[in-house]
């Protein structure tokens, strides 16, 4: 409580609240304006790749291999009526026929039991008078790594910038009042308060107009 009676270091407290509430709100739009332009981008790949399936179908159902060979789509599973018609080798092994036999929204992100995180898309696509059920995924585990690397930096740059500001505000004080100190203005022990700084300094304002005009 000592500390803060005084003017100085109320004033620092307030700047350092201030500027912490800045960066603070800086860094939490700036990520989460990442997060949704991500996830929107992901989503907007997610159906693209559920069109490319239903126009697959239309035009081949026997030959959906094909999507997968040319690399045009590594995770889908197309169903009629509960049984899979085709799903890929991708699908199959990070078993993501255990999410899409779970209820879900259109589009959700799913955990495989591999700790990899998924986003899924499923829409239900009639061609030529059958009724199918496409589920189209991408691993975005590498976004969720980058997105939590991100959040490491930005704490820690929070934390340094704060650090430095404060500091550089505490020194800038001192290195001011060192040098009007050795300028003959106030010594060192009196500080540069405003109380002081006219009058209980050695040399004050008036006497240091007062030498120069005699001087010239």
């Amino acid at each position: 409580m000592i500390l803060f009676n005084s003017v100085r270091a109320r004033l620092t407290a307030w700047y350092a609240t201030s500027l912490a509430l800045i960066l603070f709100a800086f860094c939490a739009g700036v990520y989460f304006y990442l997060q949704s332009g991500l996830r929107t981008a992901l989503d907007v790949e997610l159906a693209d790749s559920v069109d490319i399936v239903e126009n697959g179908l239309a035009a081949y159902l026997d030959q959906l291999g094909e999507l997968e060979e040319h690399g045009a789509l590594n995770l889908f599973q197309v169903r009629e009526g509960g049984q899979v018609v085709y799903q890929t080798r991708g699908w199959r092994t990070e078993r993501l026929d255990e999410s899409a036999a779970e209820s879900h929204p259109a589009v959700w992100t799913w955990l495989s039991p591999f700790d990899r995180s998924y986003r899924l898309n499923q829409r239900d696509v009639e061609t030529a008078g059958r009724m199918f059920h496409v589920a189209v995924a991408q691993d975005r585990t590498a976004v969720e790594d980058g997105m939590r690397r991100l959040r490491w930096a930005m704490l820690f740059g929070f934390i340094a910038a704060l650090a430095l500001s404060v500091a550089s505000r505490t020194c800038g004080r001192r290195w001011r009042r060192d040098y009007l100190a050795m300028a003959g203005w106030c010594s060192p022990s009196q500080g540069i308060s405003d109380d002081r700084r006219h009058s209980g300094c050695p040399r004050s304002r008036a006497n240091w107009s007062h030498q120069s005009g005699g001087a010239s």
